[in-house]
């Protein structure tokens, strides 16, 4: 059967993402390998695979045993609930083969199957309510929102879907920062050993962020180690993109992230605590920004709901986890 462990799918993990750019109504970058891979090594090293690798795509899931002790199956990524599990273009087919596939699956869960990344009412939604509506219970989780900035048209057409004053206001901070000096550095598709270092930049800077200081930077723990896997996944696949403001030579801001899809999707930005003055992020975003725009990037994710995202972005796709809960033993006797 083709239940297959996390080396393997790391073995696959060209043809799994071929499949994910083909997978509608999902985070393209949160349910790729770099995304997936890395946050399971980070945060969840001792869960156990639950990956079917079938005909028309793979369904990517964990098990993990709760404080209830019961086990469930989760997404490799569940903690900001982005990842859908799923990789193939026809949902109703892939969804068929996991029902047929979980007579037989390598690992109890007898907590239920939770599906993060999902539209309600959307195409995988209703995949598995038809498949599943006989013996399982249904249940929706936790809602997760997202801001996307549409590019179309490059940097004019950025700005016309801008309002006056946030135009006003990023044009004198722009001017600002020139006039103190203030310069960008770019890397766009560095290889394994340049992501390398250029990470151990980002970390050393972000001990003297903001974040460092209030220890939610990603300079350590699990958050370092995540983000260590996935700039080295990015780097060999030329999808990662890192930029800093540099005030001469130092380094006092950073924004990176990574293309895939056609849509850029950033990870962090930080900058050092004593340069607020000149609107780091700001300037950040709009130096990624035309940047984006001279490579012809239609789409720019800035990631989870935040409120000063919504300055610079138009969409907010919602997306919720649905769980599939074990069946009663009165749905089993009806479903025979």
């Amino acid at each position: 059967m083709p239940w297959i462990s996390f080396d393997a799918l790391e073995a696959r993990a060209a043809e799994f993402d071929a499949l994910v750019s083909q997978t509608p109504e999902v985070d393209l970058f949160c349910t790729s390998s770099a995304w997936v891979l890395s946050a399971r090594e980070a945060f969840s090293p001792t869960a156990e695979p639950l990956i079917w690798a079938g005909a028309t795509g793979f369904v990517a899931l964990m098990v993990q045993q709760m404080s209830s002790g019961q086990r469930v199956a989760l997404p490799l990524e569940y903690g900001w609930g982005l990842a859908a599990p799923f990789a193939g273009p026809d949902p109703d087919t892939l969804i068929e083969e996991l029902r047929w596939a979980m007579s037989d699956m390598p690992v109890d869960c007898d907590g239920g199957l939770f599906f993060g990344g999902i539209i309600e009412d959307g195409r995988w939604y209703k995949a598995l309510r038809r498949s599943f509506h006989r013996e399982w219970l249904f249940g929706v989780g936790q809602r997760r929102g997202r801001r996307i900035t549409n590019l179309e048209g490059g940097e004019a057409g950025f700005w016309s879907r801008r309002s006056a004053k946030f135009r006003a206001n990023l044009r004198r901070a722009a001017r600002a920062g020139e006039r103190a000096g203030l310069r960008y550095e770019y890397h766009r598709a560095p290889d394994e050993a340049l992501s390398s270092a250029l990470f151990q930049r980002i970390i050393r800077l972000e001990r003297e962020s903001w974040k460092g200081i209030n220890h939610v930077g990603i300079n350590r723990g699990e958050a370092r180690r995540f983000y260590k896997a996935m700039v080295g996944r990015l780097g060999r696949r030329g999808d990662l993109r890192v930029l800093f403001l540099k005030d001469g030579e130092a380094d006092i801001g950073f924004l990176f992230g990574a293309v895939f899809g056609g849509v850029f999707r950033g990870l962090q930005m930080s900058y050092h605590r004593a340069h607020q003055r000149h609107a780091p992020g700001n300037l950040l975003q709009w130096g990624i920004i035309q940047r984006l725009c001279a490579e012809g990037i239609g789409l720019y994710d800035l990631g989870m709901e935040m409120a000063y995202k919504h300055r610079w972005a138009e969409e907010a796709p919602e997306t919720l986890t649905f769980a599939l809960l074990p069946p009663t033993p009165e749905r089993l006797m009806r479903a025979l």
